[in-house]
Protein backbone atom coordinates (compact mmCIF):
# COMPACT_ATOMS: atom_id res chain seq x y z
CA UNK A 1 0.00 0.00 0.00
CA UNK A 2 1.39 3.40 -0.99
CA UNK A 3 1.76 6.16 1.53
CA UNK A 4 -1.02 8.11 -0.21
CA UNK A 5 -3.48 5.20 0.00
CA UNK A 6 -2.60 4.64 3.67
CA UNK A 7 -3.30 8.29 4.44
CA UNK A 8 -6.69 8.09 2.70
CA UNK A 9 -7.61 4.94 4.66
CA UNK A 10 -6.74 6.54 7.99
CA UNK A 11 -8.74 9.64 7.08
CA UNK A 12 -11.80 7.53 6.21
CA UNK A 13 -11.57 5.62 9.51
CA UNK A 14 -11.40 8.80 11.52
CA UNK A 15 -14.34 10.30 9.62
CA UNK A 16 -16.55 7.22 10.08
CA UNK A 17 -15.60 7.01 13.76
CA UNK A 18 -16.56 10.62 14.27
CA UNK A 19 -19.92 10.10 12.58
CA UNK A 20 -20.67 7.04 14.72
CA UNK A 21 -19.72 8.90 17.87
CA UNK A 22 -21.95 11.81 16.95
CA UNK A 23 -24.80 9.41 16.19
CA UNK A 24 -24.42 7.69 19.57
CA UNK A 25 -24.41 11.01 21.33
CA UNK A 26 -27.58 11.95 19.54
CA UNK A 27 -29.20 8.67 20.57
CA UNK A 28 -28.18 9.24 24.21
CA UNK A 29 -29.72 12.69 24.15
CA UNK A 30 -32.88 11.22 22.64
CA UNK A 31 -32.97 8.54 25.37
CA UNK A 32 -32.53 11.17 28.09
CA UNK A 33 -35.25 13.31 26.58
CA UNK A 34 -37.47 10.24 26.38
CA UNK A 35 -36.81 9.48 30.05
CA UNK A 36 -37.85 13.00 31.00
CA UNK A 37 -41.04 12.53 28.98
CA UNK A 38 -42.05 9.36 30.84
CA UNK A 39 -45.50 9.60 32.42
CA UNK A 40 -45.79 10.35 36.12
CA UNK A 41 -48.83 10.18 38.40
CA UNK A 42 -50.93 13.22 39.09
CA UNK A 43 -50.84 14.62 42.60
CA UNK A 44 -54.26 13.08 43.26
CA UNK A 45 -53.11 9.64 42.03
CA UNK A 46 -49.94 9.84 44.13
CA UNK A 47 -51.90 10.92 47.20
CA UNK A 48 -54.34 8.01 46.83
CA UNK A 49 -51.46 5.50 46.77
CA UNK A 50 -49.73 7.02 49.81
CA UNK A 51 -52.99 7.29 51.75
CA UNK A 52 -53.61 3.56 51.23
CA UNK A 53 -50.06 2.84 52.35
CA UNK A 54 -50.32 4.96 55.51
CA UNK A 55 -53.68 3.40 56.38
CA UNK A 56 -51.91 0.06 56.83
CA UNK A 57 -49.13 1.54 58.98
CA UNK A 58 -49.16 2.83 62.56
CA UNK A 59 -46.98 4.42 65.21
CA UNK A 60 -45.89 1.51 67.39
CA UNK A 61 -44.20 0.31 70.55
CA UNK A 62 -42.05 -2.68 69.56
CA UNK A 63 -42.26 -5.68 71.88
CA UNK A 64 -40.43 -8.87 70.86
CA UNK A 65 -42.35 -11.93 71.97
CA UNK A 66 -40.73 -15.25 72.81
CA UNK A 67 -41.12 -18.03 70.25
CA UNK A 68 -39.39 -21.05 71.74
CA UNK A 69 -40.03 -24.25 73.65
CA UNK A 70 -39.61 -23.79 77.38
CA UNK A 71 -39.96 -27.45 78.37
CA UNK A 72 -38.20 -28.35 81.61
CA UNK A 73 -37.31 -24.82 82.64
CA UNK A 74 -40.43 -23.82 84.52
CA UNK A 75 -43.29 -25.15 86.59
CA UNK A 76 -46.10 -27.07 84.87
CA UNK A 77 -48.35 -24.11 85.63
CA UNK A 78 -46.12 -21.74 83.64
CA UNK A 79 -45.58 -24.21 80.79
CA UNK A 80 -49.34 -24.57 80.44
CA UNK A 81 -49.70 -20.79 80.46
CA UNK A 82 -47.07 -20.37 77.72
CA UNK A 83 -48.70 -23.00 75.52
CA UNK A 84 -52.06 -21.30 75.95
CA UNK A 85 -50.76 -17.99 74.60
CA UNK A 86 -49.34 -19.39 71.35
CA UNK A 87 -46.00 -17.65 71.60
CA UNK A 88 -47.32 -14.21 72.49
CA UNK A 89 -45.55 -13.91 75.81
CA UNK A 90 -42.33 -12.67 77.40
CA UNK A 91 -40.54 -14.92 79.88
CA UNK A 92 -38.18 -13.09 82.25
CA UNK A 93 -36.42 -13.72 85.55
CA UNK A 94 -37.03 -10.19 86.85
CA UNK A 95 -39.83 -7.65 86.57
CA UNK A 96 -39.46 -5.44 83.48
CA UNK A 97 -40.32 -1.74 83.80
CA UNK A 98 -41.45 -1.31 80.22
CA UNK A 99 -43.60 -4.43 80.30
CA UNK A 100 -45.06 -3.49 83.69
CA UNK A 101 -46.14 -0.13 82.24
CA UNK A 102 -47.98 -2.00 79.50
CA UNK A 103 -49.55 -4.11 82.27
CA UNK A 104 -50.80 -0.87 83.85
CA UNK A 105 -52.06 0.21 80.42
CA UNK A 106 -54.08 -3.01 80.15
CA UNK A 107 -52.22 -4.53 77.18
CA UNK A 108 -50.28 -7.18 79.09
CA UNK A 109 -50.86 -9.34 82.14
CA UNK A 110 -48.03 -10.43 84.46
CA UNK A 111 -47.87 -13.88 86.06
CA UNK A 112 -45.38 -15.10 88.65
CA UNK A 113 -44.27 -18.61 89.56
CA UNK A 114 -41.43 -20.29 91.45
CA UNK A 115 -38.92 -22.11 89.29
CA UNK A 116 -39.66 -25.35 91.17
CA UNK A 117 -43.21 -26.49 91.68
CA UNK A 118 -42.94 -26.96 95.46
CA UNK A 119 -45.79 -26.96 97.99
CA UNK A 120 -46.62 -23.56 99.39
CA UNK A 121 -44.83 -22.91 102.70
CA UNK A 122 -46.62 -21.92 105.84
CA UNK A 123 -46.51 -18.22 106.53
CA UNK A 124 -44.06 -17.15 109.25
CA UNK A 125 -41.69 -20.11 108.81
CA UNK A 126 -38.46 -18.78 107.14
CA UNK A 127 -36.91 -22.23 106.64
CA UNK A 128 -40.07 -23.61 105.05
CA UNK A 129 -40.29 -20.53 102.82
CA UNK A 130 -36.72 -21.03 101.59
CA UNK A 131 -37.33 -24.74 100.99
CA UNK A 132 -40.35 -23.90 98.88
CA UNK A 133 -38.30 -21.65 96.59
CA UNK A 134 -39.04 -18.41 98.37
CA UNK A 135 -35.42 -17.56 99.23
CA UNK A 136 -32.92 -16.72 96.50
CA UNK A 137 -34.37 -19.21 94.03
CA UNK A 138 -35.21 -17.59 90.67
CA UNK A 139 -38.76 -16.69 89.78
CA UNK A 140 -40.47 -16.76 86.40
CA UNK A 141 -42.23 -13.58 85.37
CA UNK A 142 -44.44 -14.26 82.38
CA UNK A 143 -46.09 -11.41 80.48
CA UNK A 144 -49.02 -12.43 78.28
CA UNK A 145 -51.14 -10.37 75.90
CA UNK A 146 -54.63 -9.39 77.08
CA UNK A 147 -57.66 -9.10 74.81
CA UNK A 148 -57.09 -5.34 74.62
CA UNK A 149 -53.45 -5.96 73.79
CA UNK A 150 -54.38 -8.42 71.03
CA UNK A 151 -56.53 -5.74 69.41
CA UNK A 152 -53.60 -3.30 69.49
CA UNK A 153 -51.06 -5.76 68.03
CA UNK A 154 -49.60 -4.54 64.74
CA UNK A 155 -49.21 -6.15 62.29
CA UNK A 156 -52.10 -8.52 62.78
CA UNK A 157 -51.46 -11.45 65.06
CA UNK A 158 -50.04 -14.52 63.27
CA UNK A 159 -48.55 -17.72 64.70
CA UNK A 160 -45.36 -17.12 62.71
CA UNK A 161 -44.51 -13.69 64.12
CA UNK A 162 -41.15 -13.52 65.87
CA UNK A 163 -42.06 -10.14 67.26
CA UNK A 164 -44.79 -7.60 66.99
CA UNK A 165 -45.76 -4.19 68.30
CA UNK A 166 -48.61 -2.31 69.90
CA UNK A 167 -50.04 0.44 67.69
CA UNK A 168 -50.69 3.64 69.62
CA UNK A 169 -51.54 6.13 66.82
CA UNK A 170 -52.42 6.36 63.13
CA UNK A 171 -50.78 8.13 60.20
CA UNK A 172 -52.47 10.72 57.99
CA UNK A 173 -51.08 12.17 54.75
CA UNK A 174 -50.44 15.90 54.96
CA UNK A 175 -49.23 16.60 51.40
CA UNK A 176 -47.24 15.30 48.46
CA UNK A 177 -44.25 17.62 48.47
CA UNK A 178 -42.50 16.44 45.30
CA UNK A 179 -43.12 14.14 42.34
CA UNK A 180 -39.79 13.33 40.70
CA UNK A 181 -38.88 12.79 37.07
CA UNK A 182 -40.09 9.56 35.53
CA UNK A 183 -37.57 6.77 34.91
CA UNK A 184 -37.53 3.15 33.81
CA UNK A 185 -37.53 0.36 36.40
CA UNK A 186 -37.53 -3.23 35.11
CA UNK A 187 -39.29 -2.18 31.94
CA UNK A 188 -41.96 -0.12 33.74
CA UNK A 189 -42.46 3.59 34.25
CA UNK A 190 -41.43 4.61 37.76
CA UNK A 191 -41.20 7.78 39.84
CA UNK A 192 -40.00 8.72 43.32
CA UNK A 193 -42.25 10.72 45.62
CA UNK A 194 -41.60 12.80 48.70
CA UNK A 195 -44.44 13.43 51.15
CA UNK A 196 -45.28 14.67 54.63
CA UNK A 197 -47.63 13.01 57.10
CA UNK A 198 -48.96 13.56 60.61
CA UNK A 199 -49.35 11.23 63.59
CA UNK A 200 -52.99 11.31 64.66
CA UNK A 201 -55.66 9.50 66.71
CA UNK A 202 -53.53 8.59 69.73
CA UNK A 203 -54.82 5.75 71.89
CA UNK A 204 -55.88 6.82 75.38
CA UNK A 205 -53.64 4.21 77.07
CA UNK A 206 -50.61 5.73 75.35
CA UNK A 207 -51.49 9.30 76.23
CA UNK A 208 -52.01 8.30 79.87
CA UNK A 209 -48.62 6.52 80.16
CA UNK A 210 -46.64 8.38 77.49
CA UNK A 211 -44.02 10.03 79.70
CA UNK A 212 -43.27 6.87 81.68
CA UNK A 213 -43.16 4.71 78.52
CA UNK A 214 -40.70 7.08 76.85
CA UNK A 215 -38.44 7.04 79.92
CA UNK A 216 -38.44 3.23 80.09
CA UNK A 217 -38.09 2.58 76.34
CA UNK A 218 -34.93 1.37 74.66
CA UNK A 219 -33.65 3.32 71.62
CA UNK A 220 -36.09 3.05 68.69
CA UNK A 221 -38.52 0.95 70.73
CA UNK A 222 -41.18 3.67 70.39
CA UNK A 223 -41.80 5.17 66.96
CA UNK A 224 -41.42 8.92 66.62
CA UNK A 225 -44.75 10.65 67.02
CA UNK A 226 -43.77 14.21 66.13
CA UNK A 227 -45.64 15.92 63.31
CA UNK A 228 -45.13 16.49 60.49
CA UNK A 229 -42.89 13.62 59.40
CA UNK A 230 -41.37 13.08 55.96
CA UNK A 231 -41.25 9.98 53.81
CA UNK A 232 -40.31 8.78 50.33
CA UNK A 233 -41.74 6.07 48.09
CA UNK A 234 -41.16 4.73 44.59
CA UNK A 235 -44.30 4.19 42.52
CA UNK A 236 -44.48 2.06 39.37
CA UNK A 237 -47.12 2.15 36.66
CA UNK A 238 -48.79 -1.27 36.67
CA UNK A 239 -51.62 -2.49 34.43
CA UNK A 240 -53.97 -1.50 37.26
CA UNK A 241 -52.53 1.99 37.69
CA UNK A 242 -49.85 3.46 39.94
CA UNK A 243 -48.80 1.34 42.93
CA UNK A 244 -45.95 1.30 45.42
CA UNK A 245 -42.98 -0.62 44.03
CA UNK A 246 -42.64 -2.86 47.10
CA UNK A 247 -46.32 -3.81 46.90
CA UNK A 248 -46.04 -4.60 43.18
CA UNK A 249 -42.97 -6.79 43.79
CA UNK A 250 -44.85 -8.74 46.49
CA UNK A 251 -47.56 -9.57 43.98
Amino acid sequence: MTLKKLFVAITLCLTVGGLLSADNGGNNETDNEHAEDRPTPSEAEAAAVIEDYLADEAAQISIPFDRRTVTGTSSPEIEELLAEHEGYFRLTFAPNEMLDLLVDAGLLERHESDLDDEPEAELGDPEATAAAGGGDDPMHYVYTVTDAGAEALHPERTPFSLSSAFAFASYELSEITEIGTGFERRGMNAVELEFEYDVVEFESWFEEHQSALERAARPRQIDSHDSPQTGTAVLVESPDGWVRETLYNQN
